[in-house]
């Protein structure tokens, strides 16, 4: 029916320039026979000159309608093959589109289809054509979903969305719809356009990336992006009722003697289980992982509802701490691990939350500086944190200037190949009594202090030269992996730092690999300056550390991007853990996807390894190799030459 009605339209639209040049041409040759007729008989009284000029009247007329006819007609003509010619192209563009485009009746009735919804669809043509669009939708959408598409549709005349559609085979896609109708001189529709993608995978990659961005992949817990959000909808709450919350920081005493007494992966195995413990305290609580080993637990109080008191704050602390006096099992072996718990509550301890997870740490350390393996309340007086803080700060400076700090490299090397094809600068502090401190011990504070900047530049200046030396030593050519702290990056100076740095190491600026994290890269617009002026200088920048808290596929996309360093707790046990394997596997198709190399951080095992070589992996780094090593060794490493590719 809408098909026949279709027709009589475009018969009666076609009809109508040939019958209004008709009415011209009867309406001027009228015109013309009466006119000039009378004209003569006026001016020429001879009857045999009347004859002679009606007869040249009669040829004038003659050549003048023919000129008219054939300019009109030759417009007529000219105008419907450029429609022609423009119909040709659009159906040309929409044939060869990659989005899905089908074009349905006023009665939902494909039409038409192009080669793209065939292959989204897996339906032949011929098979779709005369089935109603309808058919293609699938039952996993609302029930009423339909009704509110065409009730949009005739309210504005487009629709957008998502919708699940169900392909021949019966798989069930999402699909990203896009509706428009098409009217007829008198307003009615006629025709329908939609354009239809596949965004499955896409969704999927979403979903993982949102996944990566708030919660912890070792401890399946909310991360410190999610605790943060959580706080800060809370301080809202609080300042429009009369609601108060407690923040507990949990820090695990001496837990890096696990990591160097039995490794890394009994490390990750007590991080587990401790988060495991600390969810089966109450599922009332927020917990989360902060960093490292330290968790963050948020319990809440609508003081309409309770009393609230101190005794409150600290039973909860008393089951905390109780946790912790189980042994935990490592590598059949009973061990003890304490924690020292920090307390600070809302809104005596501070209106922010940035105030209030300091002033938990503060009275965390105060727990330390108390023997560990205890809580306390936050108190203001807790100033000998920064009597410490300022000592730790002494120490630091005087290291740079007594010229205690060293560097380690850790080998990087191709996944498939096995060869070194870079290295990466990690600092050590050599304290004349301390010992080799570790970076994880004096880092946070250098950063806190500002030193950071000046220890930084010293490890730039350093890495690119020795890294220089290496080459005039006849070494292969290998990167040099350095990275950056936040201070640093947000240094003005930057760019001239690191151009003046390789004018002095004579470095060439190919084999610098700077390492950002994905904290800094969420800084914004300025980031992207800073980043591209780097990169114009030849220096890859590559991402650190990548999903642990701030992932987000906007800055791959918008950043100057060359290489993703996948975080080691992503890599641990891949070869037995499906969701890690499942996560690694959709961060590595983003970034090929995003034309980005892809480098797997804490590789321990050879069967991590087979299974980064399986899922397309560039490159790896990790103990299965080699640890960090001083200079010396990094040279008896690197002799014999190995073939090497810089990336």
């Amino acid at each position: 029916m809408g098909n026949e009605s279709n027709k009589k339209t475009i018969m009666v639209q076609s009809l109508t320039i040939p019958a209004r040049i008709i009415g011209i041409y009867a309406f001027l040759s009228s015109a013309w026979i009466v006119f000039s007729d009378r004209l003569l008989v006026v001016f020429i009284t001879d009857p045999n000159a009347l004859t002679t000029a009606q007869t040249l009247k009669g040829w004038f007329f003659i050549f003048v309608t023919s000129a008219f006819l054939f300019v009109l007609i030759y417009i007529y003509v000219r105008e419907i093959l450029e429609q022609k010619r423009k119909a040709a192209l659009t159906a040309s563009v929409l044939e060869n589109a990659v989005e899905g485009v089908m074009i349905v009746d006023k009665d939902w009735k494909i039409y038409s289809i192009n080669k793209a919804l065939t292959k989204i669809t897996g339906i032949p043509k011929e098979n779709l054509i005369g089935k109603f669009a309808t058919e293609l939708m699938s039952k996993f959408n609302e029930e009423n979903f339909q009704t509110e598409i065409w009730e949009q549709i005739v309210k504005t005349g487009n629709w957008s969305g998502e919708m699940w559609a169900e392909k021949g085979n019966g798989e069930q896609y999402l699909a990203r719809i896009t509706i428009s109708s098409v009217k007829n001189e008198t307003g009615e529709n006629t025709h329908y356009i939609v354009f239809a993608s596949d965004i499955t995978q896409e969704k999927f990659l979403e979903d993982k990336a949102n996944y990566l961005a708030l919660n912890d992949p070792l401890t399946e817990l909310p991360n410190r992006a999610f605790i943060v959000q959580h706080m800060k909808q809370l301080l809202i709450d609080g300042q429009n009722s009369d609601y108060l919350f407690c923040v507990y920081l949990i820090d695990l005493d001496e837990f890096q003697q696990i990591n160097e007494c039995f490794g890394h992966d009994w490390g990750d195995t007590v991080l587990k289980e401790v988060a495991s413990r600390l969810v089966n305290i109450d599922n009332q609580l927020t917990i989360a992982r902060y960093s490292g080993d330290i968790f963050i637990v948020v319990q809440s109080f609508p003081r309409f509802t309770t009393e609230v008191n101190e005794q409150q704050f600290t039973t909860l602390a008393q089951s905390i701490w109780n946790i912790f006096q189980k042994p935990f099992s490592i590598n059949q072996e009973e061990i003890f691990i304490t924690a020292s718990i920090g307390i600070s509550i809302y809104p005596q301890d501070g209106q922010a939350w940035e105030y209030l997870l300091k002033n938990a740490e503060s009275a965390t350390q105060d727990a330390k500086r108390h023997g560990k393996n205890c809580y306390r309340l936050y108190a203001p007086d807790m100033n000998q944190r920064a009597v410490e803080r300022l000592s730790m700060q002494n120490n630091l400076r005087l290291a740079l200037e007594r010229k205690e700090f060293v560097l380690h490299y850790q080998p990087q090397l191709d996944v498939h190949t096995n060869h070194i094809i870079g290295m990466e600068a990690l600092i050590r502090w050599q304290h004349p009594a301390l010992g080799m401190v570790s970076p994880a011990q004096f880092i946070p504070l250098a950063e806190e202090m500002g030193l950071i900047v000046a220890i930084g530049e010293w490890v730039l200046e350093t890495a690119c030269t020795q890294n220089r030396q290496w080459q005039e030593q006849g070494l292969p050519e290998v990167s040099m992996g350095v990275n950056l702290s936040a201070l640093q990056f947000k240094n003005s100076n930057l760019h001239e730092i690191v151009k003046n740095v390789l004018d002095q190491s004579r470095l060439d600026a190919g084999l610098l690999d700077l390492e950002i994290t994905e904290q800094i890269a969420m800084d914004g617009e300025s980031s992207i300056e800073i980043l591209q002026s780097i990169k114009e200088l030849g220096v890859s920048i590559s991402i650190d550390d990548f999903g642990t808290g701030y992932s987000s596929f906007k800055y791959l996309k918008e950043f100057p991007i060359k290489t993703i360093k996948i975080d080691r707790s992503f890599i641990k046990n891949i070869h037995q853990n499906e969701k890690n394997r499942g996560i690694v596997t959709a961060i590595i198709a983003m970034a090929y996807t995003l034309g980005l190399q892809v480098l797997a951080e804490g590789v321990e095992l050879a069967e991590e390894l087979d299974i980064l070589k399986e899922v397309g992996c560039d490159f790896y780094q990790g103990y299965y190799f080699s640890k960090p090593l001083p200079c010396e060794e990094i040279q008896r490493l690197l002799n014999p030459p190995c073939e090497s590719t810089n990336f």
